[in-house]
């Protein structure tokens, strides 16, 4: 599984590869299972979106990799305004798959599912 520690390596790695794309990396976002997600600014657009790239330890997995390209096209026929559209998916130089995506400013599913539980715990523990 993924360790913090390859994280810190991961990411000075990447800042090398998504440049040679056009990319100049801004910050961290978040990391899932499969993949982390980054705030970038497209050079040439020079504007900030989201770019979303496989973890160095799943390349060897074609499995992986296929489920990554097609979450990547999935996500392309989507409209919603809670779903960020895909603008474009390639490989970085060392064949991991990327898609870059409108970065959305907000809470993540995670703060607000832990809000949530939070609020019901509370309700839980009210006597009356």
């Amino acid at each position: 599984m993924y360790h913090p520690v390859q994280a810190e390596n991961e990411d000075k790695e990447l800042l090398a590869l998504l440049e040679e794309e056009g990319f100049q990396l801004l910050s961290l976002l978040g990391r899932g299972g499969m993949g982390s997600v980054y705030s970038v600014e497209d050079m040439t657009l020079q504007a900030p979106i989201a770019l979303k790239v496989v973890h160095n330890d799943l390349l060897s997995s074609e499995h992986y990799k296929h489920r990554f390209i097609e979450e990547a096209r999935a996500a392309a026929f989507l409209t919603h305004p809670n779903i960020p559209p895909v603008h474009q998916m390639g490989l970085l130089a060392d064949g991991r798959p990327f898609f870059t995506m409108r970065e959305v400013q907000g809470s993540s599913l995670k703060d607000a599912i832990d809000y949530v539980y939070k609020k019901s715990r509370r309700k839980r523990n009210l006597s009356f």
